[in-house]
Protein backbone atom coordinates (compact mmCIF):
# COMPACT_ATOMS: atom_id res chain seq x y z
CA UNK A 1 0.00 0.00 0.00
CA UNK A 2 2.59 2.18 0.86
CA UNK A 3 4.28 1.77 -2.23
CA UNK A 4 1.09 2.32 -4.52
CA UNK A 5 1.04 5.92 -2.25
CA UNK A 6 4.29 6.75 -3.62
CA UNK A 7 3.27 6.31 -7.60
CA UNK A 8 2.54 9.71 -9.07
CA UNK A 9 -0.86 10.13 -10.83
CA UNK A 10 -0.38 8.72 -14.29
CA UNK A 11 1.36 5.76 -12.58
CA UNK A 12 -1.02 5.36 -10.22
CA UNK A 13 -3.32 5.22 -13.56
CA UNK A 14 -1.42 2.72 -15.29
CA UNK A 15 -1.51 0.34 -12.09
CA UNK A 16 -5.49 0.17 -12.73
CA UNK A 17 -5.46 -0.36 -16.25
CA UNK A 18 -2.10 -3.07 -15.75
CA UNK A 19 -3.58 -4.60 -12.21
CA UNK A 20 -5.93 -6.92 -13.99
CA UNK A 21 -5.19 -8.16 -17.57
CA UNK A 22 -8.49 -9.34 -18.51
CA UNK A 23 -9.48 -5.23 -18.19
CA UNK A 24 -6.38 -3.95 -19.54
CA UNK A 25 -7.50 -3.76 -23.23
CA UNK A 26 -11.40 -3.45 -22.62
CA UNK A 27 -9.71 -0.25 -20.67
CA UNK A 28 -7.47 0.93 -23.06
CA UNK A 29 -9.93 0.31 -25.85
CA UNK A 30 -12.49 2.70 -24.35
CA UNK A 31 -9.65 5.20 -23.66
CA UNK A 32 -8.75 5.09 -27.59
CA UNK A 33 -12.58 5.59 -28.63
CA UNK A 34 -12.84 8.53 -26.55
CA UNK A 35 -9.35 9.96 -28.05
CA UNK A 36 -10.40 9.69 -31.27
CA UNK A 37 -14.01 11.44 -30.58
CA UNK A 38 -16.83 12.17 -28.33
CA UNK A 39 -19.08 9.31 -27.73
CA UNK A 40 -22.24 7.97 -25.86
CA UNK A 41 -22.06 5.51 -23.39
CA UNK A 42 -24.19 3.23 -25.30
CA UNK A 43 -21.50 3.47 -28.27
CA UNK A 44 -18.42 3.41 -25.94
CA UNK A 45 -19.64 -0.10 -24.20
CA UNK A 46 -20.65 -1.50 -27.66
CA UNK A 47 -17.26 -1.16 -28.90
CA UNK A 48 -15.59 -2.48 -25.98
CA UNK A 49 -18.06 -5.48 -26.51
CA UNK A 50 -16.64 -6.06 -29.33
CA UNK A 51 -13.38 -6.94 -28.09
CA UNK A 52 -12.62 -10.60 -27.75
CA UNK A 53 -11.94 -9.85 -24.37
CA UNK A 54 -15.39 -8.82 -23.14
CA UNK A 55 -16.94 -12.36 -23.69
CA UNK A 56 -14.69 -13.48 -20.20
CA UNK A 57 -15.93 -10.48 -18.25
CA UNK A 58 -18.44 -10.83 -15.29
CA UNK A 59 -18.49 -6.81 -14.56
CA UNK A 60 -20.78 -4.94 -16.47
CA UNK A 61 -18.48 -2.72 -19.40
CA UNK A 62 -20.51 -0.05 -17.84
CA UNK A 63 -18.32 -0.55 -14.34
CA UNK A 64 -15.27 0.01 -16.80
CA UNK A 65 -15.97 3.19 -17.99
CA UNK A 66 -16.90 4.18 -14.60
CA UNK A 67 -13.61 3.52 -13.15
CA UNK A 68 -11.96 5.60 -16.12
CA UNK A 69 -13.84 8.29 -14.92
CA UNK A 70 -13.12 7.86 -11.08
CA UNK A 71 -9.45 8.08 -11.78
CA UNK A 72 -9.70 11.15 -14.34
CA UNK A 73 -8.79 9.30 -17.44
CA UNK A 74 -12.23 9.95 -19.16
CA UNK A 75 -13.99 12.95 -18.74
CA UNK A 76 -17.78 12.40 -18.27
CA UNK A 77 -21.26 15.23 -19.31
CA UNK A 78 -24.12 14.68 -18.30
CA UNK A 79 -27.48 15.31 -20.65
CA UNK A 80 -30.02 17.59 -18.61
CA UNK A 81 -31.44 15.89 -15.67
CA UNK A 82 -35.25 14.36 -16.95
CA UNK A 83 -38.23 14.27 -14.38
CA UNK A 84 -39.11 10.89 -13.10
CA UNK A 85 -43.15 10.72 -12.29
CA UNK A 86 -42.63 7.97 -10.23
CA UNK A 87 -40.28 8.94 -7.89
CA UNK A 88 -40.66 12.47 -8.20
CA UNK A 89 -37.30 12.59 -8.51
CA UNK A 90 -34.93 14.54 -11.40
CA UNK A 91 -32.13 11.63 -12.82
CA UNK A 92 -29.81 11.75 -15.71
CA UNK A 93 -30.12 9.01 -18.33
CA UNK A 94 -26.83 7.31 -18.36
CA UNK A 95 -27.32 6.26 -21.91
CA UNK A 96 -27.02 9.63 -23.15
CA UNK A 97 -24.08 10.72 -21.30
CA UNK A 98 -20.55 11.64 -23.48
CA UNK A 99 -17.34 10.93 -22.86
CA UNK A 100 -13.57 12.41 -23.60
CA UNK A 101 -10.19 11.57 -23.08
CA UNK A 102 -8.51 13.65 -20.67
CA UNK A 103 -5.17 14.76 -20.61
CA UNK A 104 -3.94 12.18 -17.88
CA UNK A 105 -5.61 9.44 -20.05
CA UNK A 106 -3.95 10.26 -23.18
CA UNK A 107 -0.61 9.66 -21.83
CA UNK A 108 -1.98 6.85 -20.21
CA UNK A 109 -2.93 5.48 -23.54
CA UNK A 110 0.16 6.71 -24.94
CA UNK A 111 2.31 4.92 -22.40
CA UNK A 112 0.48 1.10 -22.33
CA UNK A 113 -1.01 1.19 -26.14
CA UNK A 114 0.09 -2.12 -27.57
CA UNK A 115 2.90 -0.18 -30.01
CA UNK A 116 5.07 1.11 -27.05
CA UNK A 117 4.61 -2.52 -24.72
CA UNK A 118 5.53 -4.35 -27.95
CA UNK A 119 8.52 -1.92 -28.75
CA UNK A 120 9.53 -2.22 -24.74
CA UNK A 121 9.60 -6.08 -25.40
CA UNK A 122 11.62 -6.29 -28.05
CA UNK A 123 14.07 -3.70 -26.50
CA UNK A 124 13.76 -5.79 -23.57
CA UNK A 125 14.53 -8.72 -24.67
CA UNK A 126 16.42 -8.84 -27.96
CA UNK A 127 17.65 -12.27 -27.96
CA UNK A 128 14.08 -13.47 -28.14
CA UNK A 129 13.00 -11.09 -31.30
CA UNK A 130 13.31 -13.70 -33.38
CA UNK A 131 10.63 -15.88 -31.35
CA UNK A 132 8.62 -13.16 -31.38
CA UNK A 133 8.39 -12.32 -35.38
CA UNK A 134 8.21 -16.00 -36.43
CA UNK A 135 5.27 -15.95 -33.72
CA UNK A 136 3.27 -12.97 -34.78
CA UNK A 137 4.17 -13.61 -38.84
CA UNK A 138 2.68 -17.13 -38.31
CA UNK A 139 -0.33 -15.70 -36.58
CA UNK A 140 -1.56 -13.05 -38.70
CA UNK A 141 -1.93 -15.89 -42.02
CA UNK A 142 -4.45 -17.31 -39.89
CA UNK A 143 -5.55 -17.96 -36.45
CA UNK A 144 -3.27 -21.11 -34.81
CA UNK A 145 -4.00 -23.72 -32.18
CA UNK A 146 -1.69 -24.03 -29.08
CA UNK A 147 -0.64 -27.49 -31.17
CA UNK A 148 0.63 -25.87 -34.22
CA UNK A 149 2.47 -22.58 -32.61
CA UNK A 150 4.52 -25.71 -30.33
CA UNK A 151 5.41 -27.31 -33.81
CA UNK A 152 6.53 -24.31 -35.10
CA UNK A 153 8.36 -22.87 -32.91
CA UNK A 154 9.92 -26.29 -30.71
CA UNK A 155 12.67 -25.77 -33.20
CA UNK A 156 13.85 -22.65 -31.86
CA UNK A 157 12.98 -23.29 -28.17
CA UNK A 158 15.38 -26.73 -28.30
CA UNK A 159 18.33 -24.65 -30.25
CA UNK A 160 17.82 -22.25 -27.58
CA UNK A 161 20.16 -22.15 -24.06
CA UNK A 162 18.22 -21.08 -20.87
CA UNK A 163 16.78 -17.51 -21.16
CA UNK A 164 16.55 -14.43 -19.13
CA UNK A 165 12.71 -14.49 -17.13
CA UNK A 166 12.54 -18.23 -17.80
CA UNK A 167 12.30 -20.50 -14.99
CA UNK A 168 15.42 -22.97 -15.15
CA UNK A 169 12.87 -25.60 -16.99
CA UNK A 170 13.94 -23.83 -20.01
CA UNK A 171 12.20 -22.06 -22.79
CA UNK A 172 9.09 -23.13 -24.11
CA UNK A 173 6.35 -21.73 -27.27
CA UNK A 174 4.02 -20.89 -24.73
CA UNK A 175 6.69 -17.88 -23.10
CA UNK A 176 6.23 -16.24 -26.88
CA UNK A 177 2.44 -16.35 -26.84
CA UNK A 178 2.26 -15.23 -23.36
CA UNK A 179 4.58 -12.06 -24.06
CA UNK A 180 2.86 -10.88 -27.33
CA UNK A 181 -0.61 -11.38 -25.63
CA UNK A 182 0.61 -9.21 -22.65
CA UNK A 183 2.26 -6.38 -25.04
CA UNK A 184 -1.27 -6.26 -27.43
CA UNK A 185 0.38 -8.22 -30.35
CA UNK A 186 -1.79 -11.41 -30.05
CA UNK A 187 -5.28 -11.91 -28.86
CA UNK A 188 -6.76 -15.39 -28.35
CA UNK A 189 -10.28 -15.54 -30.25
CA UNK A 190 -10.82 -19.22 -31.09
CA UNK A 191 -7.48 -19.68 -32.04
CA UNK A 192 -4.16 -17.39 -31.77
CA UNK A 193 -4.00 -14.52 -34.22
CA UNK A 194 -1.94 -11.33 -34.28
CA UNK A 195 -3.65 -8.02 -33.37
CA UNK A 196 -3.96 -5.17 -35.91
CA UNK A 197 -1.51 -3.47 -33.49
CA UNK A 198 0.77 -6.54 -33.62
CA UNK A 199 0.81 -6.36 -37.49
CA UNK A 200 1.62 -2.88 -37.78
CA UNK A 201 4.61 -2.82 -35.16
CA UNK A 202 5.53 -6.47 -37.29
CA UNK A 203 5.77 -4.10 -40.79
CA UNK A 204 7.25 -0.95 -39.10
CA UNK A 205 9.55 -3.02 -37.78
CA UNK A 206 13.29 -1.95 -38.92
CA UNK A 207 14.45 -5.89 -38.77
CA UNK A 208 18.62 -6.72 -38.89
CA UNK A 209 20.06 -8.68 -41.78
CA UNK A 210 21.23 -11.08 -38.85
CA UNK A 211 17.33 -11.55 -37.50
CA UNK A 212 15.82 -12.02 -40.27
CA UNK A 213 18.35 -15.37 -41.57
CA UNK A 214 18.12 -16.49 -37.63
CA UNK A 215 14.54 -16.33 -37.87
CA UNK A 216 14.87 -18.33 -41.09
CA UNK A 217 16.85 -21.26 -40.02
CA UNK A 218 15.74 -21.73 -36.80
CA UNK A 219 11.52 -21.69 -37.29
CA UNK A 220 11.18 -22.68 -41.12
Amino acid sequence: MAAEQALGPIEQAELLIRREPAKRDLFLAALAVCERQETQRFALEERMGAIPQATTMFQSLGTLVDALVREGLLAETLSEPEFDPDTEEERFDMARATYTITEKGAEVLHRLSPQARLAALFANEPENAAGFIALLRFCNEEKRTKAQIDEKLMPLCASAGQKRHVSGVGLYPSYFTDCLQSAGGLVWSNGWMATEEGVAFLGGLSIDENVRSETKEEVS
